[in-house]
């Protein structure tokens, strides 16, 4: 027995070592400053050959947002994988299901872009391709013409395409009831990954996935009182979680400026300046907060899989907030707009 402690100590000493050495090349706020007064894209780019995204930058004078997103989302991949040659099987299964989830997102984009009768041009800018859900998926899904029952019918994984067309079946192409069904199949997916870890892991890894599902609920919450959802069926799609008692009086709430003022008064207090503001920005200052909780991870005792998980969250945010910047600066949008869509500044 002491052997294996043993071992398992020194596995996760090197994958301690390895994720600090990751972490280091996660871009600074100086980076994101640099990046942010770029007065072009041929600026942006060579600022971003600075850093540790240089490889996945284009080699030509030639630009495609495609390609770069492809190698965002190969150098998120690999960094998984790095994680996962560190790890037995059990405690693997929690960074497949952090894929997974984000699988999972790229799926929401497209199958919500359908929905919303959205361009493809404007759609293939907005999702992060992630096999199987990438742009060839895109492509076909709008070469087609498919309806969104069609397209749920494509997805490869049996439950979740169940899952979305029993959705389907009740309340027809939602976005909210279809978006609160991908993510409860994902959030599922990671609860029983949780159950394999032990110890000061599971404690930990708990705690960083139950604050992501608790702020999704809320997010379906406010997006479900602006469309005037009823409050029971509202109810009934939200994701598991053991502390929906928290927020769930607020579903009763006519409007969204008193739901969030009534959560700031609660154990959401940096609620309190989102009062009035778009349901859009209301969103990305969530996701904000959900990164500055989870920084506290990366630091102090990073002898536990909080650590990597932790790490994992936010360079997927750092992907995002890249992608931010690139196609801001593309769209001539002034610098104050976008900070306000980027998460982990």
């Amino acid at each position: 027995m002491v052997k294996v402690l043993d071992a398992n100590s020194g596995r996760l000493g090197c994958l301690n070592a390895r994720v600090h050495a990751l972490k280091s090349r996660m871009l600074k706020p100086d980076d994101f400053k640099l990046l942010l007064k770029s007065p072009d894209l041929k600026s942006l780019l060579r600022s971003l050959r600075n850093t540790s995204y240089s490889s996945c930058l284009p080699t030509s004078e030639e630009f495609s947002i495609i390609e770069l997103d492809k190698k965002l989302v190969n150098s998120l991949v690999k960094e998984i994988n790095i994680i996962l040659n560190y790890l037995n099987k059990s405690d693997k299964s929690i960074f497949i299901a952090l894929l997974n989830k984000w699988r999972h997102d790229s799926l929401r984009t497209i199958i919500l872009s359908v929905i919303s009768k959205m361009p493809r041009d404007t759609a293939s800018i907005l999702l992060l391709p992630i096999n199987p859900y990438n742009i060839d998926f895109l492509n076909y899904v709008y070469a087609s013409s498919r309806s969104v029952e069609d397209v749920i019918h494509l997805i490869p994984e049996y439950r979740l395409r169940n899952n979305l067309l029993d959705t389907f079946n009740k309340y027809g192409p939602s976005p909210l009831f279809l978006e609160s069904t991908i993510l409860s199949y994902s959030y599922s997916q990671l609860s029983r990954a949780i159950n394999n870890l032990k110890g000061t892991d599971k404690t930990i890894v708990s705690s960083i996935i139950q604050f992501d599902i608790d702020l999704s609920n809320i997010l379906l919450i406010l997006r479900g009182i602006t469309l005037k959802i009823d409050p029971k069926l509202l109810e009934s799609i939200l994701i598991p979680s053991i502390r929906k008692h928290s927020y769930t009086p607020i579903i009763e709430m006519k409007n969204v400026d008193i739901a969030v003022k009534i959560l700031s008064e609660s154990h959401y207090s940096f609620l309190v300046d989102l009062v009035g503001m778009p349901m859009n920005q209301i969103e990305y200052s969530i996701k904000k907060y959900f990164i500055k909780h989870i920084y506290r991870y990366l630091y102090g005792d990073t002898m536990n899989l909080g650590f990597p998980v932790a790490y994992l969250y936010i360079k997927h945010f750092e992907i995002m907030d890249i992608r931010t910047i690139i196609l801001g600066v593309l769209a001539n949008i002034p610098i104050n707009e976008i900070i306000n869509y980027l998460v982990t500044q």
